[in-house]
């Protein structure tokens, strides 16, 4: 899951985000056909269906979906059909709640292609996001994003929340994190949601969240920010709070940090 952003590093260098290096990473494109869907519901001019093919092998296909359409492209047959072919699925950035909106049935039931996708990703498929793309892994996803929403959630209250799709059930995910100082925010939304565990990814920063519960690893050239909440009846006290940057790590079941070595 990667904190957004999509500028250039503080010393001009490119981010490290590529979709072909970080599937690398992620093993997606060890298979012999290295095929990856993009679902782009989280902005509201996403394209449409069409299949790309890259020099190096890659194929890349745009799913099509989105809010206005979803009725119909969740359920088309080649829409399900291509995410039968996937080696990884790129949820990209842009509104949250469309993701939700896109992809959820309206009793909060998966959609025939998030259901495709869930199977495809319990097969061994990677699943990765940027921004909202990253937010949608939670159970519940923070929808507004704005350096202003941690004053209003503290001061006044206001969260917006939308349905995540629950590829990450245990733990509530944010992004842009440090860049538009979005802890208040989380902290107010642990409170509500009684989260005991939350992830804030800075801005070209990503963690790599591996299916069988090992620790997690940060990259990047920011940092993610792990809150705890140790006493649910104290929700702005009792907060245990750790900084992580490149190549630390962090064990979801012990609770613990790994600091990397250099």
């Amino acid at each position: 899951m990667h904190g957004g952003g999509g500028g250039r590093n503080s010393d001009g260098s490119d981010p490290f985000f590529k979709v072909s290096e970080f599937l690398t990473l992620t093993g997606a494109l060890t298979a012999s056909e290295k095929t990856i869907c993009f679902i782009e519901a989280a902005n509201p001019a996403a394209e449409p269906f069409s299949e790309l093919s890259a020099e190096n092998g890659e194929k890349y296909i745009k799913l099509g979906i989105r809010a206005d359409n979803a009725s119909t492209t969740t359920r088309d047959p080649k829409v399900l059909s291509a995410i039968e072919r996937c080696t990884g699925f790129y949820f990209g950035g842009g509104v949250p709640e469309l993701l939700s909106i896109s992809l959820l049935e309206k009793n909060g039931s998966d959609t025939p292609a998030l259901a495709a996708i869930r199977r495809r990703h319990a097969q061994g498929a990677t699943v990765f996001g940027a921004s909202a793309g990253a937010m949608m892994a939670s159970k519940t996803m923070l929808c507004e994003c704005g350096a202003g929403s941690s004053i209003e959630a503290l001061i006044e209250g206001k969260l917006r929340l939308a349905p995540g799709l629950n590829f990450a059930p245990n733990v509530l995910i944010d992004a842009h994190f440090l860049e538009r100082g979005l802890i208040g925010r989380l902290v107010e939304a642990m409170k509500v949601l009684k989260a005991p565990l939350a992830l804030g990814l800075d801005e070209n920063t990503a963690v790599l969240m591996p299916s069988d519960g090992s620790p997690w690893t940060i990259l990047g050239e920011s940092g993610a920010v792990i809150v705890r909440q140790s006493d649910s009846d104290k929700p702005y006290e009792a907060l245990e709070i750790d900084l992580l940057a490149d190549a630390d790590r962090y064990d979801p079941k012990t609770r613990t940090v790994i600091v990397a070595p250099e």
